[in-house]
């Protein structure tokens, strides 16, 4: 057995040993632009809520942090650790690759004992819930609607994003729209009231 992987089984057999969470993660899905990542910024202000870091082969926009916003890695390590079955949930958005590893999941609701928050697409959203089912974690879920597809546009535009990025995902968007009714909470959030609906979900947490 290779030394990572007896690591991994090594931590595997500590988190069973300890407790259930009695905490949640919080699992935000929607279109591009309509808000999902200032509002997961905004509530891992909370000390209380962590941040459920992905990994990508994409290069860092300006101002991100490596880590901090995502862990950038490249494609052959992410082939390698996708092929391990590390990944918990896996999609690629303008041929680069974005993943979840399942145990930064357990470390953040078990091991730090904190409500964790995530954005994912209507897949990963799937995947990680069926997860946190089967290891028995609370979950809520919420599917942010859009004010309206020009906001999408001009949101992803101020992001950086590319034309083709913005059209994949304005696709996406239009396709998934109709697994809205799979989430516990639909949001159609504008952008004065950002601070607002993280209030909310936060206080859906109690």
């Amino acid at each position: 057995m290779e030394e990572e992987d007896f690591e991994e089984n090594m931590l595997n057999n500590q988190l069973n040993l300890l407790p259930r969470s009695k905490n949640t993660l919080i699992i935000i899905t929607g279109g591009s632009g309509t808000g999902k990542t200032t509002v997961k910024n905004l509530l891992a202000q909370d000390p209380n809520i962590v941040r459920v870091i992905l990994t990508t082969t994409r290069l860092p926009r300006e101002r991100e942090k490596d880590g901090q916003d995502y862990y950038f890695v490249s494609k052959e390590t992410f082939q390698t650790e996708l092929k391990k079955g590390r990944f918990l949930e896996h999609v690629i958005y303008d041929r680069n690759h974005y993943g979840v590893y399942g145990k930064v999941v357990d470390l953040i609701l078990v091991t730090k004992n904190k409500h964790g928050v995530i954005v994912v697409d209507v897949d990963g959203f799937r995947q990680i819930k069926k997860y946190c089912q089967e290891k028995g974690y609370n979950t809520v879920s919420y599917w942010f609607k859009a004010e309206s597809e020009e906001k999408m546009v001009e949101h992803m535009k101020k992001r950086g994003a590319s034309e083709s990025e913005i059209l994949s995902r304005l696709i996406i968007a239009k396709r998934e729209e109709k697994f809205a009714v799979e989430f516990d909470h639909i949001l159609t959030v504008e952008e004065n009231e950002l601070a607002a609906a993280a209030q909310k979900i936060k206080e859906n947490l109690s």
